[in-house]
C-alpha cells in the first residue's frame, strides 16, 4: 500500500493541477517568470492546463527539451480531468481572487 501512495505522490508532484492548487501565487508567478513565459496572467479555472500551456509558451532558450515536451503534452490531458473534478473550488477562487498575474 505504501508503494502505491508513494507512486501516486510522485506522479502528482509533476501535475500542473496539483502544482497550481498547492503552491502560493507568488511561487507560481516566480516559476513562470523564471521560464520567461509570455503569459501575463493565467486563469484559476482549469489552472493546471493553463499553467502547462504557459510553461510551453516561453522563451525558446528556456523551453523544456523534447522529452519534457512529451511530458507536458500528456500532463495537459490528465490536468484537464483533474481540473474538471476541482472546478467548483477553482470557480470560487477565480471569483474571489481573479486571475493569477505574472509581473514581468
Amino acid at each position: 500500500m505504501r508503494i502505491i501512495i508513494l507512486a501516486a505522490t510522485l506522479l502528482l508532484s509533476g501535475c500542473g493541477t496539483y502544482t497550481t492548487l498547492s503552491s502560493p501565487d507568488w511561487e507560481l508567478a516566480s516559476n513562470l517568470k523564471r521560464k520567461e513565459s509570455f503569459c501575463n496572467e493565467t486563469s484559476r479555472i482549469y489552472s493546471g492546463v493553463s499553467y502547462n500551456f504557459c510553461m510551453l509558451n516561453s522563451d525558446p532558450s528556456t523551453r523544456p527539451d523534447y522529452l519534457l515536451l512529451d511530458f507536458y503534452l500528456h500532463d495537459i490531458v490528465f490536468c484537464a480531468v483533474a481540473d474538471t473534478l476541482v472546478l467548483p473550488y477553482t470557480a470560487i477562487q477565480q471569483y474571489e481572487n481573479g486571475n493569477l498575474t505574472v509581473n514581468r
